[in-house]
């Protein structure tokens, strides 16, 4: 049995930059790519001897493609001007179409620049080459090892685009200072040197990482280009062929499992050359007895065959996991080391500034230099803030983080600043600032690291002799790296949600996202606190918790939003409503679409975008299950399957009711309402929409169709709760946070791979029937708000 060879990584580059959704601009995109990677736009030599490889098989295969095309010898050519003017329309319908992510390759193959021609002309093309040809080049050798998204590249592609369109042209500007020619070292600190002048330019500045990140890549595939050789290469592509061998005269059947090359990447094998590397004597094979005699079912004598098939499932898993590098970090510290290691800091030497250090920074999940930084406060404030205020302003030197050391108190401070976010500016001039303080206690083996009002020095060479002595003694293998990253480690392995983890490690609200909209109580934060120490061997006297929640006052927590909604529900259940529902009134019809919004909203944290629920097929009300394409991805579906709780499904049973009602009206003025309405019933436009009341028309269409947007959500939705249009993703959040569920199935839910890992990974691979033990949560939580279905016209 010979396993599928995997795809082809340099078709796969291929189909990047000749996708099949743009069949018929492939000719244009092809005269833009030669045109992009001709021979007389000079690179470096040092250029041109990595990327030589890839830009020859391309110049190949645009030979190819030009001769296999049969022009029309009647038509005229097209002119240079009418290309280039066909290539900036393909781009800007690319734009329009909101596709722009998937062909990243193609937007960057058809830029060109648009400003300041006279002067940048050549070194943009010298910039959009050498970035194409290396965006080609990774990206074949990331398709080589199963990588199928890369966001530097991404970024890199995006840099010609903004290159070309940018009327100031501050990247062509950063550019015009340096020689592209020159090699990558060279070119790579020519850079860094020139960096810090454009330092206040955020924008630019994250163009110039990005630029940066490519080059050094490429100088990492020389290195391994100069080590390698060519025996790397040869090996890298090889499959497992299995051949049963009989043995008539013992009566043994012997099965060869041997490795056969494949040649991915230029070429593959012809049936024949396999043939000869089969006949071929090799080292990579193994023989197992596999059956012997006549009966099928006898067990080999020399082999159990049942712990060989359970020898080969553990050396998959491990190489499974070797390659995720998940026990093979050499970043990451085991356990049963760090207990050990702690035991050894805690016993006799405890006043050796050196072992405190250490301990310290295993403790607070810092390296030394960040943890000197922070001050030591032995006298204590006149007054402490309550909940969500800061220090006056004579003791505005207490905002921040630091350690509080006093006779009643040793404890580290982490203070944030929550509610001004970044992500809300128009509701900053309107909110309050809301702050917290969160003081973790320390154990008592650290007080004798503080002297006064600072911390003894110790330095780095003391810290690396002291660890190396007690690694030694002990039998360990640790670094001081190792140490303090320990905490972060222990947090992602228990699974510790990011809004704990980040208040826990001292981020900023910016970094741990979700610290912005959950309302944690601080007995959450500090039981998980207590358990670290606990597991060191540092456990703390537990202290009692505030009675108070770690919240932005952006978004109500569960009794403000019960409170909202109890008066939305009384609102709708008056005389007034009601008539209108039973004289299928058209405004009843926006009341029940603003309705299954909040319902869907709620029950499943769905993005805020255009038509976000989609067509009348993306739910299941069998299955009980919704699809939802809320983000974009780029080589493959964004969408997610989510459970639906009974609340949502009896809402848009309503919702569907109320749609084949609407679609037998025959009212003036609703036409295109009901052709709306059976649209949607036939999944030919999305479920949900809004009536608009157009004045100024005849009375034949008095009510026009207006499509579900973010800003029509906000319109319709400003009377209800005047929130901005995520607002109920965070309350999600924060109740299923409340409820104790693991993190992953939280981030699944959303659509996250990880918090802040959006862009990355663009969509969560957790299983549905893992999702489904969600489901009821979130009817009791819907429950708990006082929410119910809201039928549609005509019912009661």
């Amino acid at each position: 049995m010979i396993d599928p060879a995997p795809p082809d990584p340099v078709e796969l580059v291929w189909q990047q930059l000749f996708p099949d959704a743009l069949t018929s601009a492939h000719s244009l995109i092809a005269h833009k790519l030669r045109q992009a990677i001709a021979s007389d736009i000079v690179l470096g030599s040092e250029f041109d001897l990595l990327l030589a490889a890839d830009h020859q098989w391309l110049t190949q295969r645009l030979d190819a493609m030009a001769q296999s095309a049969q022009p029309d010898p009647s038509i005229a050519p097209r002119s240079l001007a009418s290309l280039d003017s066909a290539a900036q329309v393909l781009r800007r319908q690319l734009k329009q179409q909101k596709t722009l992510s998937k062909h990243y390759f193609v937007d960057c193959v058809l830029a060109e620049l648009q400003h300041g021609v006279t002067l940048n002309a050549l070194l943009f093309a010298v910039f959009k080459k050498l970035t194409l040809l290396a965006a080609i080049t990774l990206t074949r050798l990331n398709l080589s090892q199963q990588i199928r998204e890369d966001g530097s590249i991404d970024a890199a592609l995006r840099n010609v685009r903004l290159a070309a369109d940018q009327r100031r042209g501050s990247l062509l500007l950063f550019l015009s200072r340096l020689d592209l020619t020159l090699p990558l070292d060279t070119l790579i600190t020519e850079i860094e040197e020139q960096r810090p002048e454009f330092a206040n330019n955020k924008t630019l500045t994250g163009q110039v990482d990005t630029l940066l990140r490519v080059l050094e890549r490429l100088v990492e595939q020389r290195v391994k280009q100069q080590r390698g050789g060519g025996a790397h290469r040869d090996h890298a592509n090889q499959k497992l062929e299995f051949s049963p061998l009989t043995l008539a005269d013992d009566q043994v059947q012997i099965t060869r499992i041997s490795a056969l090359l494949t040649h991915q990447g230029r070429r593959g094998l012809s049936d024949g050359e396999l043939e000869i590397q089969r006949d071929r004597p090799t080292d990579q094979e193994t023989w197992l007895i596999t059956q012997q005699g006549d009966d099928p079912e006898a067990m080999p004598p020399l082999m159990d065959w049942q712990a060989r098939a359970q020898q080969s499932q553990s050396v998959a898993l491990s190489m499974s996991l070797r390659a995720q590098l998940l026990p093979c970090d050499p970043g990451c510290a085991q356990a049963r080391d760090i207990t050990t290691l702690v035991k050894a800091l805690c016993k006799g030497v405890a006043h050796h500034p050196a072992t405190l250090a250490l301990l310290a920074m295993l403790v607070l999940g810092l390296d030394w230099p960040t943890l000197c930084q922070l001050p030591v406060w032995t006298q204590g404030p006149a007054k402490w803030p309550g909940p969500g205020r800061a220090f006056g302003s004579d003791e505005a030197h207490f905002n921040g983080n630091g350690i509080w050391c006093q006779e009643k108190r040793f404890a580290l401070q982490r203070w944030h600043q929550v509610a001004n976010s970044q992500v809300h500016r128009g509701l900053n001039a309107l909110l309050p600032e809301v702050h917290f303080y969160l003081l973790l206690p320390l154990p008592a083996q650290l007080r004798p690291l503080v002297v006064e009002d600072r911390l003894q020095p110790v330095t780095r060479q003391t810290l690396q002799q002291t660890l190396g002595e007690l690694c030694q003694r002990y039998r360990l293998t640790l670094t001081l790296a190792q140490l303090s990253r320990y905490l972060a480690q222990w947090l992602k392995r228990h699974q510790v949600d990011e809004a704990i983890s980040g208040l826990l490690r001292g981020k900023t609200a910016q970094q741990c996202a979700p610290l912005a909209y959950s309302h944690l109580p601080h007995e959450a934060v500090l039981r998980v606190w207590h358990t670290y120490l606990a597991e060191l061997g540092c456990a703390t006297d537990p202290t009692p918790a505030p009675d108070t929640a770690i919240g932005s006052r952006l978004y109500p927590d569960c009794e403000a939003l019960r409170t909202l909604l109890a008066s939305y529900q009384h609102y709708l259940s008056q005389r007034e409503i009601v008539t209108l529902r039973r004289q299928y009134d058209p405004r009843y019809h926006n009341l029940l679409v603003r309705h299954t919004l909040l319902i869907l909203n709620l029950a499943t944290g769905a993005r805020p975008v255009s038509d976000m629920y989609g067509e009348r097929r993306s739910y299941d009300p069998r299955l009980a299950v919704m699809l939802l394409t809320d983000k974009e991805g780029r080589d493959c579906s964004a969408a997610r399957l989510v459970p639906l709780p009974p609340l949502a499904l009896a809402q848009l049973q309503a919702l569907d009711d109320h749609l084949a009602q609407l679609a037998m009206s025959r009212t003036p003025g609703l036409q295109a309402a009901a052709a709306a309405a059976q649209a949607a019933r036939d999944n030919q436009r999305p479920m949900l929409f809004w009536l608009e009341r157009d004045d100024g028309a005849d009375c034949s269409a008095l009510w026009q169709v207006a499509p579900i947007t973010v800003q029509s959500m906000c319109d319709h939705f400003d009377t209800l709760l005047p929130l901005p249009a995520n607002w109920h993703r965070h309350a999600l959040r924060s109740e299923l946070l409340a409820c104790a569920v693991p993190t992953h199935l939280i981030n699944a839910m959303l659509g996250h791979e990880e918090m802040g890992q959006e862009f990355g990974h663009p969509f969560s691979g957790d299983a549905l029937q893992s999702l489904r033990t969600l489901a009821p949560l979130i009817q009791t939580w819907l429950e708990k708000l006082g929410l119910t279905a809201l039928a549609g016209w005509g019912r009661r």
